[in-house]
C-alpha cells in the first residue's frame, strides 16, 4: 500500500516539474488532490478489468501520466499572467547538486523499477534489474554522443536528464525482456528522444505556451510513450521457449501474445488521455483560483457600498 503511494506521489512530482516557479502553494495543493484522484482512476482502468498492462515501472500509469498531466497544466495556466517565459539560466552550483541527484537517481532507478513487482523467486526481480541497468546504460551512451553531435558540446540538461531517460522507458518492458540487447536498444532509443527533446522541441513547446520547466515531456513524457509503445512490441513477439519459460516473469501460460501487445498500445493511450484530461481540470481550477487570489476587492470602491453598512455618524439625513 505505502508503494502504491509513493508511486502516486512520483506521478504529482513528474507533473509539478512542468509548472514549478509558476504556482503558488496553495495552487500545488489544489493540483495534488485532484491529480491524485486521476491517477488512481487511470491506475484502475489500466491494470484491472480487461486491459490488465504489464507495467512494473509505471512507465504508463506514473511517467506518460504525470508528465502530459503536467504539460496539460502548464498550457492552460500559460494563458494567464506571463510568468516564465524566459527559461532560468542554471549556475555551476545548481548543476553541481543537480548532478548529485541524477547520480542517486540513475543507482536507485533499478530499485524502483523492481520495487512494486511481488516476485516469488530472486533471479525473477534481477532480470527486471538487469534489464533496467542496460537500458540506463543506453541511454547514457546516447545522451553523451548525442549531445556532442547537436550541440558541438556536453549540454548539462542533457547529461542531467536524458541520461535517465532508459529508467522510464524499460518500466514496462523491464519484465518482459529476456535478452540483453533489447533492454540496451530500449534505452539507446528513448535516450536519443530525449536529447533531441531537450535541444529541439522544448523551445517550440514554449511558443506555444506550454512552459515546461524542467522538461518532463523529454525526460517522462516522450520515453515514457515510447516504453509503453516498446513493451506491446515484446510482448507480441514473445515467444515460450524453455529459455523464456524459466525466465518469466509472470504467468504466461494462458495469455494471447499479439492481443496483449494490443492491450499494452491501448493502455499507454488510456494513460496519455487520462493525464490531459486530469491536467486539462487542475489548469482550469488553477486558472480560477490564480484570479481569486489577484483580485483586491477591497481597493474596489464598489465593494463597500454594497457590503457595508454606513455608520451613524455618516448617514445622510
Amino acid at each position: 500500500m505505502f508503494t502504491k503511494a509513493s508511486f502516486a506521489v512520483a506521478a504529482v512530482l513528474i507533473s509539478f516539474g512542468a509548472i514549478i516557479g509558476r504556482v503558488s502553494p496553495l495552487e500545488l495543493l489544489v493540483m495534488g488532490i485532484i491529480e491524485v484522484i486521476g491517477y488512481t482512476l487511470n491506475e484502475a482502468i489500466i491494470f484491472n478489468g480487461p486491459i490488465n498492462v504489464y507495467d512494473v515501472g509505471g512507465s504508463m500509469n506514473i511517467h506518460t501520466f504525470g508528465a502530459y498531466c503536467g504539460l496539460a497544466c502548464s498550457a492552460i495556466i500559460g494563458l494567464r499572467q506571463r510568468v516564465g517565459e524566459k527559461n532560468a539560466v542554471p549556475s555551476y552550483i545548481s548543476c553541481i547538486f543537480g548532478m548529485i541527484g541524477t547520480l542517486f537517481l540513475w543507482l536507485f532507478w533499478p530499485s524502483f523499477n523492481s520495487g512494486a513487482f511481488e516476485a516469488t523467486l530472486q533471479y525473477q526481480r534481477m532480470i527486471i534489474i538487469t534489464n533496467t541497468v542496460l537500458s540506463l546504460t543506453g541511454s547514457c551512451i546516447a545522451a553523451f554522443c548525442l549531445s556532442i553531435l547537436i550541440r558541438n558540446k556536453l549540454n548539462m540538461d542533457d547529461v542531467l536528464n536524458a541520461t535517465l531517460a532508459g529508467g522510464v522507458a524499460i518500466g514496462a518492458a523491464s519484465s518482459l525482456i529476456t535478452n540483453p540487447a533489447g533492454a540496451l536498444a530500449v534505452g539507446l532509443i528513448s535516450g536519443s528522444i530525449s536529447t533531441l527533446g531537450y535541444a529541439k522541441l522544448s523551445e517550440k513547446l514554449a511558443r506555444w505556451h506550454i512552459y515546461d520547466t524542467c522538461g518532463i515531456n523529454n525526460l517522462h513524457g516522450m520515453p515514457g510513450l515510447f516504453g509503453g509503445l516498446s513493451s506491446a512490441v515484446f510482448i507480441s513477439a514473445y515467444n515460450l521457449t524453455p529459455l523464456n519459460i524459466g525466465l518469466a516473469t509472470v504467468d504466461f501460460s494462458n495469455v494471447d501474445f499479439s492481443k496483449q501487445g494490443a492491450l499494452q498500445v491501448a493502455g499507454t493511450f488510456i494513460s496519455l488521455g487520462i493525464g490531459l484530461a486530469t491536467g486539462a481540470v487542475c489548469g482550469g481550477v488553477l486558472y480560477l483560483l490564480y484570479k481569486v487570489e489577484n483580485t483586491d476587492f477591497f481597493e474596489d470602491e464598489h465593494f463597500w457600498e454594497m457590503h457595508v453598512e454606513p455608520t451613524e455618524g455618516t448617514k445622510q439625513h
